[in-house]
Parts: C-alpha cells; structure tokens; sequence
C-alpha cells in the first residue's frame, strides 16, 4: 500500500496573528507549527523504479529502430546464398506462434 502523510501545513504569513488592544493594533507572533511530509518505503521504490524506467525509455529512444550493420550483413548473406535457416526451425517458429507447441 502506497502512503503520505502531510501534516500542519503552515505559512510565514499565518505566524503573526493582528491583535487590537486599546484600539491600537499590534502584531503577536503565534506558535510555529511544522510541516512534515512522510513517503512509505514502498513509495520511495516506486519513485526510483519511474526514475530508472524514464532513464531506459530515454536511451532507447536515442538509439536507431534498425541495426543497419545487421541488415546490411544478412542481406549480403543472402545474395550470396550462404544464409540457411533449417526448415525445422521455421516450422517450430509458425507453431508456437499460433500455441499449437
């Protein structure tokens, strides 16, 4: 479970309070209250994880979509009739996609 707490939320401007007295006003200064904000230890992974998502999600967005020295090597492995795929191979593959194996 995911959890903050925030508590005794406070400004400078809600430290002094007017005070009138004789009908003069005067400035009385209250009790400072703090403000504090608890995060969960299992909130602070989740944090981490997002940091460490964005950071992957960033360099795989720098990288190229198509490996160009890996085209270009089994195109020329083709043309040149030296790339063979055994046909049993490519049959386990067209099987297990459509999960008959």
């Amino acid at each position: 479970m995911l959890w903050m707490v925030i508590s005794g939320v406070s400004s400078a401007a809600a430290m002094l309070r007017p005070e009138r007295s004789h009908g003069a006003v005067r400035q009385t200064r209250v009790e400072e209250k703090r403000s504090y904000v608890v995060i969960s230890e299992q909130a602070k992974k989740l944090s981490e994880d997002l940091r460490m998502a964005r950071k992957a999600e960033s360099y795989l967005r720098s990288q190229p979509d198509v490996r160009q020295d890996r085209v270009d090597e089994l195109k020329s492995r083709v043309e040149s009739g030296a790339y063979s795929v055994p046909s049993s191979a490519v049959a386990d593959k067209l099987l297990s996609r459509i999960s008959i194996i």
